[in-house]
């Protein structure tokens, strides 16, 4: 009786051994997850999250202090949006840039954001520093101090930056010398805006 007390006593010990190990392995397994969710590495750059938006963390040319700037996007569900390669080089290179917005599109504050996450990067004198002003493709009565551009007016200097909705999202040039940000809803154009940035940035 005594022995068979001893057997049900250590299998009891390995039973909870074992429980123990497995409740140790799932708590470090869904602490890394939760970490990871927080803050991770992407392209060798550091990305953490803060209430809406994910901080970056850059070195700019050869700044041995970091740089840092905020975006709504996680840049790993960026990967996928069709980008022409030549525009982030194209960006960079601009004096000055126009985000050309149709103003009879029915568009909301949301496109207005997307534009807030152009001019956080592209105008930051930390990072880019390229003056970039609101434009509308015609007159616009209830906002006359808007100015009006078109595509026309892209040169080897002035980008035009065209924020549209269409059947897919992706970031393309026109035959009229826009660069075009377009996104499938609204929400996509923050995508898009997002992806411009990082990719102008060199951190996609």
């Amino acid at each position: 009786e005594k022995k068979r007390q001893e057997k049900i006593i250590n299998k009891v010990v390995i039973i909870l051994g074992i429980i123990l190990v497995i409740g140790i392995a799932l708590i470090l397994f869904y602490s890394e997850k939760k970490t990871d969710e927080i803050a991770f590495t992407y392209n060798g750059f550091d990305f953490r999250r803060e209430g809406l938006k994910w901080k970056a963390r850059i070195f700019i040319n050869e700044n041995k202090e970091a740089s840092y700037f905020s975006i709504r996007s996680d840049p790993r569900e960026l990967e996928n949006i069709v980008m022409d390669p030549r525009i982030g080089d194209d960006i960079k290179n601009k004096k000055e840039i126009f985000v050309l917005i149709d103003p009879y599109a029915n568009l909301t504050g949301v496109t207005t954001m997307a534009t807030l996450e152009l001019e956080n990067v592209l105008e930051n004198p930390f990072l880019l520093n390229i003056p970039l002003n609101p434009a509308f493709t015609e007159f616009y009565e209830f906002n006359p101090n808007i100015p009006t551009r078109s595509c026309a007016d892209a040169s080897k200097d002035v980008g035009i930056l065209r924020l549209t909705l269409g059947d897919e999202t992706k970031i393309y040039y026109n035959d009229e010398g826009c660069i075009v940000l377009q996104g499938v809803i609204e929400d996509d154009l923050i995508k898009v805006a997002n992806k411009v940035t990082l990719t102008t940035l060199g951190m996609l």
